[in-house]
């Protein structure tokens, strides 16, 4: 018996044994730990993800946003999804087209997004919750001041359950268009008084700018394009321009983004308002339209997009009237009469003329009423005010 016990005959094999389990565990851990791993790293893949679709919202609604500014009630910004169709918002199936790995599903299934809009009333400080509280335009600068061209754009995504949050301070930039610096721009022009007054007043501009051709008789009573009394000093000094080549005021694109600055601005109507306010823009689709508007310390531009414009009595317009003339009608599009006055420059594009004359000075022009003819030309963002919210 004691022989069989100081056999080692089998020690082997449970030594192998031993060290197979022990090389077992050890595998069963380092794979738990590379699991792990790939688990954690699946999961910052699919926030990195996250967070890129949000900077890709923000960044496709900054530039929606210049023909689109929200610069009164009347143009608040509707909150955005990716299934928003509405004009203010980004387009949910272009964004996702740039993002096709397996994060987002099929056709983006797992993904979502949303985009809000605020004013900027507590300053360049962002709180979730009050800032959430200010209106959906650009009603006010910080503390209650005049609108500032300052909005905060808040956008968050979600990717298969990771959630991203950014915000942005944007601002709008205007710049001057290009526009006539005459006091009078048409496709000819007349006045209905005899008189030896002056009736258009051309200061040290252009003067007078029509698309016909006078022949070899020049201005005089009864010329169809330039159909004034000269010899009498109507238009003073009498400078003027007859060339049947010069263009219309704007491109339909540069008509366009003015209608987008009253739209946003509040100031757009289909017909023309009984009243027309004082503003920097009004843009009215449908003439008829008349009366005076805005002061001498704050001219406006109206546009008068199809119709007729005329001002009589004592009124006065300080600013600009453009009629873009949308329905090419060829008579008098622009008329003054009595001792109205626009005080600043009468504009028509196409064929359309403008006349003035009766018992007083009718145009005066006014180089500053020019700065009025802005566009919002871009929307970026503020430096340094880019940040992550915590949570979701």
């Amino acid at each position: 018996m004691s022989g069989r016990l100081r056999n080692e005959s089998g020690v082997a094999l449970v030594v192998a044994l031993l060290v197979t389990l022990l090389m077992l565990a050890a595998g069963m851990a380092l794979l738990e730990f590379v699991d792990q791993q790939s688990r954690q790293g699946g999961r910052e893949r699919v926030k990195e993800s996250s967070l890129t679709l949000a900077e890709a919202v923000l960044n496709a609604e900054t530039n929606l946003m210049p023909a689109r500014w929200p610069g009164s009630p009347a143009s608040a910004f509707t909150p955005c999804t990716k299934t928003s169709a509405t004009a203010n918002c980004p387009n949910g199936g272009g964004i996702l087209r740039g993002f096709t790995n397996h994060d987002f599903g099929t056709s983006g299934a797992a993904s979502a997004w949303s985009l809000t809009v605020r004013d900027n009333g507590l300053g360049s400080y962002y709180d979730d919750v009050a800032t959430q509280n200010q209106p959906a335009y650009d009603a006010s600068g910080p503390g209650g001041g005049a609108p500032d061209s300052l909005v905060w754009l808040r956008s968050q995504s979600t990717v298969r359950g990771q959630t991203r949050t950014i915000v942005a301070l944007v601002r709008a930039s205007t710049v001057g268009q290009n526009f006539p610096r005459s006091v009078i721009t048409g496709g000819h022009f007349k006045t209905t008084n005899n008189g030896n007054k002056v009736i258009v007043d051309t200061g040290t501009g252009p003067g007078v700018v029509v698309r016909c051709s006078t022949g070899a008789g020049g201005p005089a009573r009864g010329n169809a394009c330039l159909d004034y009394v000269a010899t009498k000093g109507q238009v003073w000094p009498n400078t003027y321009t007859a060339n049947t080549s010069v263009p219309n005021a704007m491109s339909p694109s540069e008509v366009e983004a003015l209608r987008a600055r009253a739209r946003s601005a509040g100031t757009w109507y289909l017909n023309c308002p009984a009243t027309l306010p004082s503003a920097p823009v009004v843009f009215v689709e449908n003439g008829p339209c008349s009366g005076g508007a805005n002061s001498a310390s704050a001219p406006g531009l109206l546009v008068v997009y199809n119709g007729t414009f005329s001002i009589g009595s004592n009124s006065v317009f300080y600013g600009i009237v453009y009629c873009v003339n949308a329905g090419n009608l060829t008579g008098d599009v622009i008329s003054l009469g009595g001792t109205s006055m626009i005080k600043g420059a009468a504009v028509v594009d196409g064929a359309g003329g403008i006349s003035a004359g009766s018992s007083a000075v009718n145009l005066v022009w006014d180089p500053n009423v020019f700065n009025v003819v802005q566009t919002t030309a871009s929307v970026a963002i503020l430096a340094n005010s880019w940040r992550e919210l915590n949570g979701s």
